[in-house]
C-alpha cells in the first residue's frame, strides 16, 4: 500500500466517525466529501512541494511558502468552524492543520532521493 492510500484511509475514517456523531446529516455528508477531496488535493500539492525542495534550482521559487499559507488558512477556518458549529468542516480543518507536520516527520524517516 502506498503512503497516500494510508493517509486517505485515516482521513476517511476520521470523517466517517465524525459523521456518526452528527447522525449522517446531509449537509455534514456533503461537507465531509468536500473535506476528503480537498485533502486529496493537499496530498498532491504537498508532494509537488517536496519535489521542488529536492531540486538544485527549484522551478517555483516560492514553493516553501505553501505550508505556511496552508497552516494559517486552516487555523482561520478552524476559528470560523468553531464559531458556526460546522463539525465536519472542523474535523477536516484539524486534519489539514496537522498534515504538514505529519509529512515533515514522514520525510524525516523516509527522505526523497535526489
Amino acid at each position: 500500500m502506498k503512503t497516500w492510500h494510508g493517509e486517505a484511509i485515516v482521513v476517511a475514517v476520521v470523517l466517517f466517525v465524525q459523521l456518526f456523531f452528527t447522525h449522517f446529516a446531509f449537509p455534514e455528508i456533503i461537507c465531509s466529501l468536500a473535506v476528503f477531496f480537498t485533502f486529496l488535493h493537499a496530498q498532491v500539492a504537498d508532494r509537488m512541494q517536496e519535489h521542488q525542495a529536492t531540486l538544485e534550482k527549484p522551478d517555483i521559487h516560492c514553493y516553501w511558502k505553501s505550508n505556511w499559507f496552508f497552516v494559517i488558512k486552516e487555523m482561520l477556518w478552524i476559528s470560523f468552524f468553531l464559531m458556526t458549529s460546522a463539525y465536519a468542516a472542523l474535523s477536516g480543518a484539524i486534519v489539514f492543520c496537522l498534515y504538514p507536520f505529519w509529512r515533515k516527520y514522514w520525510r524525516k524517516i523516509h527522505p526523497l532521493k535526489k
